[in-house]
């Protein structure tokens, strides 16, 4: 049996225009190919990141097997991706093979009816602003489908509450806050990463690095605190940013030439928030007061969680 593993995995870096990027790591899923007593050929994964990848298998060639599947969604950290095996028993199953892989599910078929929470506590008033397409507007790209990010200014640093339930897949805290500039954007924040049930990802943006309370991995639910914002620039503002979006592209995609040329695999969820007015889009330039609701704290727990939820309001 001969097949192809690559020195090193092809996985390209993947900007998602300006208000977040995410970057695949070096050895993040790791392909092996074991052959079994009876022929058969199993290829299985390693995967070292928390949250749902993407693993596509291109085949170049293979005998004495069905043709086998171009790739597949992995969540746990180990598994099979397939077993081929032999039309003819007594013969042994070749292919020969490369792989790649992304993070998401290309499948996602995301609920646009999703009730969040606002990100802060309970009564905490705050104003809305929606952000800018930055590539769009000064580069000429394609802006992203259904493009939607929000930008809160708070007076002081705030602690940021998940706003549903998710693990958490990525956390960036080495950046540090420039006091010496007045800034309108930054690319250079820390952020916390969450996938949820739906295969949608939320992501937050702008904590202090020393105040993040969460690692990848770990399981947060609605009302969880995630960490504490920190001075965007030299005001005396502290900003939240959040998005929630989707994988919806199959394609590794391909590094672009100039920024012009640059396109997402994402698209974007205009999320509806439970706010005092009951549940809405955020309307740019509002105030809202954060609400916290038991229904949708425990809406996505398990039956197991939903216990434990209620034999701690019942000690309390």
């Amino acid at each position: 049996m001969s097949y192809h593993l690559p020195k090193k995995n092809f996985i390209s870096n993947e900007k998602v225009f300006n208000h977040f990027t995410l970057f695949a790591q070096d050895e993040a899923i790791i392909v092996n190919t074991k052959r079994n007593d009876d022929n058969s050929v199993e290829i299985n994964f390693e995967k070292n990141v928390p949250g749902s990848y993407y693993i596509s298998l291109n085949f170049k060639s293979y005998t004495n097997c069905n043709t086998p599947p171009t790739g597949k969604v992995v969540r746990g950290m180990s598994g099979t991706l397939v077993r081929l095996r032999p039309i003819d028993e007594n013969k042994s199953v070749n292919c020969s093979y490369s792989y790649s892989y992304f993070m998401g599910n290309p499948n996602a078929k995301p609920d646009t009816t999703f009730i969040y929470m606002l990100p802060f506590k309970k009564g905490f008033n705050v104003r809305c602003q929606t952000l800018t397409h930055l590539g769009a507007k000064y580069f000429n790209q394609k802006e992203a489908k259904n493009f939607t990010a929000y930008s809160f200014n708070c007076e002081s640093a705030e602690v940021v509450y998940s706003m549903r339930k998710g693990i958490v897949v990525k956390v960036e805290k080495d950046n540090e806050s420039d006091r010496s500039k007045s800034l309108s954007y930054k690319s250079e924040v820390n952020s916390i990463l969450i996938e949820h049930e739906d295969d949608t990802f939320a992501n937050y943006k702008g904590f202090d690095g020393d105040e993040v309370y969460v690692e990848p991995g770990d399981m947060v639910n609605p009302d969880d605190q995630l960490g504490r914002l920190t001075h965007y620039d030299r005001s005396d503002r502290y900003q939240l940013r959040i998005s929630v979006f989707y994988r919806e592209v199959f394609e590794i995609m391909p590094q672009a030439k100039t920024l012009k040329d640059q396109t997402t695999p994402y698209a974007y969820i205009h999320p509806y928030f439970f706010t005092e007015n009951g549940n809405e889009h955020l309307v740019r330039g509002n105030y809202y007061t954060t609400q916290k609701s038991e229904e949708l704290i425990t809406k996505e727990f398990s039956r197991r969680e939903l216990k434990k939820w209620n034999k701690k309001k019942k000690d309390l």
